[in-house]
């Protein structure tokens, strides 16, 4: 049902565009030949007076072929200018209402959606904070993330960004992407002493606070967490299969350990309450799907997005300026051992070791190299939660200082696979997301560190769609001889290559690896280490490398809130509708023009990551599928009326063979008042056709890349 409510979803915004360049064709006097919904060969036809009905095999558009119509998209040819019902015939009035007839149905149908639902209750993910980063990296550091700088908490709710009103997270988000180079300023609604008043951000007057570009996504952003829904989305045991009695899909918790959870929380303040459990057993009391009552007892595992229970050594990713950590003597690269005494067995452990303390003091105890230390420091209070500005990191690259053991306990799944200490994980291998976990691992060795630059970790990193970054090529990889300049001669047991090219490493890098590089060794992986970053090489090891599929002993149960939350907006006002309505449609138009400049700038100046934020024909088929399984049919249909939008937009852009290209020819034939040479017009078209189809294989390979990844 899903599949046929994106594939009707995806049909209508070109069908209702279509058809409008059909009605105005009609009322202009002109012939249609034929009226289809797709490209290329013909799947099924059906002639109803003078005009074809047809699907065709490539659901990428579709076409209206008009009498005398020059099309290079249908291979139609030039008509008689003379024939009353052609299209060359009819005054440049007529050409220019038909061009305008779909951008204007699709306009006007949107528009009508959005009004509608903003009558029944528009679906807008609440624009509350649901959790705030106090750190962010940026430029290879820990700082204080915009939010903190703002002083956001989690809980407000965001009337206004930069003085634009905002109803819903999304437009949240694209406020920032598009401000990202002026100072952000907002107006919240948070309790005041008992009391719900607005108050204005920053706090400190004068203070300017700009937005972060993320390293990861490539995308602009302040450290703010969307909101999650009430209800489970997945629950996973991490031993095997649910068991009678566990919490289910679509479960909602009433109770945590006795306690109730009030009847407005949403999904980041109930795992909030869980976090304290990370690793321990809890009582739950849950309203199931079905409306029936009922009790669990569950050992909590954390959220399966965040790989929470696995049992691999937690490390320190980075650490924040002027945080307990840092003035204690922590460093980026030491790995976890113990909070007072309990071992740490996994990062979502220690992230949960650190919530119960109360504010006491606490002893830390890493290893750095071959040393363990101890370190003394009280957690500080970050928003609820206990903190010690650390970014907690899964360790994937290097030498195993010891095995954690499960959170019951007993050994864990590095154990169980046969690793002992001192062997080491190479890399961890990409798999499905809902796979275990997945590592290449060696039995002994040495280890060392080759140090690397900022440039080189984006290097390594870089997300280009045509080709693998060159961590995932590089890690994981046996040397089988001497570096050259710019290339590695390699031998690998995951991949096909024999050779890599490190053109766009550093000189300094290239030449470190030079020096540092052997026939025989392994290249593991990237990690933070001390006040730098590092490649690890392990030299010496004993065996071949082996795979380890880890499946974590424990009995633990994940949990995981739903992301899918769009409740209906309800009004202040009727006139609100309206409101609603307008200012949807003018930001879908409006916004998205000011975004696409964004697409060519660096990340320096602001710039956004084309192959992170695009998509595709594919893509907007999935949203489809997506919005109508889990959300609802009103969010499947706001997600109509903006897809319509973007259409009306994009056939309004002045490239040839669209309608705003089409456009420009009349007004160029008005000024000058003859027809331009029909050479210069097919060049145009056929130039046009040609950057259509490029961006279109673009997008359409950004979504298969999304697939693959």
């Amino acid at each position: 049902m899903f599949w046929i409510l994106a594939l009707l979803g995806f049909g209508f915004v070109i069908a209702i565009h279509e058809f409008g360049h059909f009605t105005f064709a009609k009322l202009a006097g002109v012939k249609v030949e034929r009226f289809s919904i797709g490209f290329g060969p013909i799947l099924w036809s059906r002639r109803v007076g003078e005009t074809e009905y047809s699907l065709s095999l490539l659901p990428l558009g579709g076409y209206v072929k008009m009498l005398g119509e020059d099309n290079p998209a249908q291979g139609a040819t030039v008509g008689d200018a003379t024939d009353p019902r052609s299209y060359l015939a009819a005054s440049r009035g007529w050409k220019a209402l038909i061009l305008l007839g779909g951008v204007t149905f699709n306009l006007v149908s949107s528009w009508l959606i959005l009004v509608g639902l903003a009558f029944w209750g528009m679906p807008m993910t609440p624009p509350v904070i649901a959790g705030i980063a106090p750190t962010i990296e940026s430029d290879g550091a820990m700082k204080p993330s915009p939010a903190k700088l703002l002083g956001l908490r989690q809980g407000d709710e965001v009337r206004e960004v930069n003085g634009q009103r905002t109803r819903s997270w999304d437009e949240i988000a694209m406020r920032v992407a598009i401000d990202n180079k002026q100072p952000i300023t907002m107006r919240v609604r948070r309790e005041v002493d008992g009391a719900v008043a607005e108050v204005a951000l920053p706090e400190t007057p004068g203070a300017e606070v700009y937005a972060s570009n993320s390293p990861i996504y490539r995308f602009p952003t302040i450290g703010i967490e969307r909101p999650l829904g009430p209800t489970l989305g997945r629950v996973a045991r991490l031993d095997g299969e649910l068991r009678p009695g566990d919490p289910r899909p679509d479960d909602r918790i009433l109770a945590i350990d006795g306690v109730a959870v009030p009847d407005d929380a949403l999904g980041h303040d109930i795992e909030r309450r869980l976090r304290a459990f990370l690793g321990r057993v809890v009582a739950l009391k849950l309203a199931r799907a079905d409306g029936s009552r009922d009790d669990a007892s569950i050992r909590y595992a954390g959220s399966p997005r965040d790989n929470l229970a696995i049992e691999v050594p937690a490390m320190v990713g980075g650490v924040m300026e002027d945080s307990p950590a840092q003035r204690a003597g922590v460093r980026a690269g030491d790995i976890l051992l113990a909070v007072d005494g309990e071992p740490v067995r996994s990062p979502g452990n220690f992230i949960g070791q650190v919530n119960r303390r109360d504010g006491a003091e606490l002893v830390l105890r890493v290893r750095r190299g071959d040393e363990e230390l101890d370190f003394r420091l009280s957690a500080a209070d970050a928003l609820g939660q206990r903190v010690i500005g650390v970014r907690v990191a899964e360790f994937f690259a290097g030498k195993l200082p010891f095995l954690p053991p499960a959170l019951d306990g007993s050994p864990g799944a590095l154990e169980a696979a046969g690793m002992r200490p001192g062997d080491a994980l190479l890399a961890r291998i990409p798999g499905a997301k809902d796979e275990k976990p997945r590592y290449l691992a060696l039995a002994g060795g040495t280890e060392i560190l080759v140090p690397l630059t900022l440039h080189d970790l984006d290097a390594l990193d870089d997300r280009n769609i045509f080709k693998r970054p060159l961590a995932s090529r590089l890690f994981g990889v046996q040397v089988t001889a001497a570096v050259a300049d710019d290339r590695i001669a390699v031998e690998d047991h995951l991949k096909n290559q024999d050779q890599l090219q490190l053109g766009a490493l550093s000189d300094e890098t290239r030449s470190a690896l030079r020096a540092a590089l052997a026939p025989g060794d392994w290249i593991a992986g990237a990690r933070s280490e001390g006040e730098g970053n590092a490649l690890v090489v392990i030299r010496g090891a004993s065996a071949a490398p082996r795979v380890l599929d880890l499946k974590p002993v424990s009995d633990a149960v994940a949990l995981e809130f739903t992301p899918f939350y769009e409740p209906p907006y309800r009004l202040e006002h009727w006139s609100e509708a309206f409101a609603i309505a307008n200012g949807s449609a003018r930001r879908m138009v409006t916004d998205t023009l000011r975004l696409i400049p964004k697409f060519f700038a660096s990340r320096a100046d602001g710039g956004i990551a084309a192959t992170q934020t695009l998509s595709g024909p594919i893509g907007i088929f999935t949203m489809f599928k997506t919005s109508a399984e889990k959300v609802g049919f009103a969010s499947f249909l706001k997600l109509v009326a903006l897809i319509g939008l973007n259409l009306f937009l994009v056939n309004l852009l002045p490239i040839p063979i669209v309608d705003g290209g089409q456009l420009l020819f009349l007004g160029i034939e008005a000024v000058i008042r003859r027809p331009l040479p029909e050479t210069m017009r097919a060049v145009a078209n056929y130039a046009g056709f040609a950057l259509v189809v490029a961006l279109m294989m673009f997008t359409i390979g950004i979504d298969v890349w999304r697939l693959i990844n």
